[in-house]
């Protein structure tokens, strides 16, 4: 089964569904082998079964985290959303991630910022966590060396030079 963990992590239906001593079968949904599943989602041919089971997790699954995602279960729906390649959830991810994380602090940004990276999420969810990223010192930045790449660094501390360099020009102009 390709990612039971994530899938039970994000949906109280999956849940029920891999728990070993389950004692009411799911509509729709049989154990074929140890590790494996069935789900019937719809008895149409057409679109292929992938799409159709896309769709299954991204409307069907009756779980409120697939619908409102928090920090604890963002990751997941992130991994999910690429995996199945869930357009719908990728998008939802992208929106909590912009409105949320300048509430957050810098810390939380920079881990928010990491998934962005390495889950290829688009460029105005990267672009949003910049700025909070940014507003961390120096030694915390520091501190955090090994969660942040060459060239994040880089940009990072060229911000952090030009927004000094600004700030020196407007004291020395007064």
């Amino acid at each position: 089964m390709v990612c039971k963990y994530q899938l039970s992590h994000a949906s109280e239906y999956f849940r029920s569904l891999f728990l070993a001593n389950k004692s009411l079968p799911l509509s729709g949904a049989h154990q074929c082998a140890m590790n494996e599943f069935a789900i019937v989602v719809s008895s149409f041919q057409h679109p292929p079964p992938a799409t159709q089971f896309r769709w299954f997790l991204e409307c069907a699954v009756q779980a409120p985290i697939l619908k409102d995602i928090s920090d604890e279960t963002l990751e997941t729906c992130m991994r999910l959303s690429k995996r199945f390649k869930a357009q719908g959830l990728e998008m939802r991810c992208a929106r909590y991630i912009q409105e949320n994380v300048n509430k957050k602090s810098p810390m939380v940004a920079l881990c928010w910022l990491n998934w962005v990276l390495k889950h290829k999420f688009d460029r105005a969810s990267h672009d949003a966590c910049l700025p909070c990223v940014a507003s961390a010192s120096l030694q915390c930045l520091e501190q955090h060396r090994n969660m942040i790449t060459e060239k994040l660094l880089a940009d990072l501390l060229a911000a952090k030079l030009r927004m000094l360099y600004d700030q020196v020009c407007l004291l020395l102009n007064n």
